[in-house]
C-alpha cells in the first residue's frame, strides 16, 4: 500500500485475537477529502453464529460513520464483516463467483443488500496473489453497492460500500477505487492449532 494512504483508512479492522481464524491486519484506502464529523468513529459489534467444542463462533461487523466532502455526504455506508470459515484459505475455495449469493452470504447490516440486483462481478488478484470476489449491485431505489470479499487464514473478510444515486453520480469512481484497495493479507490457518489461537496455549512459534 502506498505511504500516502490517509491514516483513517488504516483503521479498517485490527487483528482479532483469540478466534478460530488467524489474526490479520485488514486495510483499505479512502480519499483524503472524505471526513467524518469530529468525534465520530467506526462502531464495532459482534454476533454469535454458533457454539461448538471450541466455544462461541462470532461474526464481527464494523460500520463507519457517514463521511462528507466539500459537497456534502460523500458515501452512505462503509461496512467490514469478518467471520470464521474453517478450511478456507482463498475466496475461490467457496466455488465459482457466480455461485456465491452476495445478497445474503456475508451478514451485512444494510438490509437493502438482500434485494439488490447484481449488475457486475469480477475477480481481482492483488500484487501478493490474494484473490477477491467483487460485485456491483443496484437497489430498486437506484442506490449503488460495491462489495469485495476475500478469505485467508480460516477467515472470511468482506467490505461493502454503499452510495445513493446522487452520491454515485459525483463520486462513483472514488467508491470503486476504495473497494479495489481492500487488502486482506494471505495467512495460513494451519500456522497454529485452533485451540492454540483461542486458548493461548504456549507453542513453538505461537503465542501465550
Amino acid at each position: 500500500l502506498v505511504a500516502t494512504r490517509p491514516s483513517f483508512a488504516e483503521e479498517a479492522f485490527e487483528p482479532i485475537m483469540g478466534e478460530r481464524f488467524a489474526p490479520l491486519d485488514i486495510t483499505f484506502e479512502m480519499p483524503p477529502t472524505w471526513k467524518a464529523r469530529p468525534g465520530q468513529k467506526p462502531k464495532s459489534s459482534k454476533y454469535l453464529l454458533y457454539t461448538d467444542t471450541y466455544g462461541p463462533n462470532y461474526r464481527y461487523n464494523r460500520i463507519w460513520p457517514k463521511l462528507k466532502d466539500e459537497e456534502g455526504v460523500a458515501v452512505d455506508s462503509i461496512e467490514v464483516v469478518i467471520s470464521g470459515l474453517s478450511g478456507t484459505e482463498r475466496i475461490t475455495d467457496l466455488g465459482p463467483q457466480e455461485n456465491v449469493d452476495v445478497n445474503r452470504a456475508f451478514g451485512f447490516q444494510r438490509e437493502d443488500l438482500t434485494t439488490a440486483e447484481v449488475i457486475g462481478a469480477v475477480t481481482r488478484i492483488d500484487q501478493d496473489g490474494q484473490a477477491y470476489y467483487e460485485w456491483e449491485l443496484e437497489t430498486g431505489f437506484g442506490d449503488k453497492l460495491f462489495v469485495s470479499a476475500a478469505a485467508s487464514g480460516g477467515g472470511l473478510y468482506v467490505l461493502c460500500v454503499g452510495l445513493t444515486g446522487e452520491q454515485f453520480a459525483r463520486g462513483g469512481d472514488a467508491a470503486k477505487n476504495l473497494v479495489h484497495t481492500f487488502v486482506v493479507p494471505r495467512g495460513d490457518e494451519s500456522a497454529d492449532d485452533i485451540s492454540t489461537r483461542i486458548y493461548g496455549t504456549v507453542k513453538a512459534g505461537g503465542f501465550s
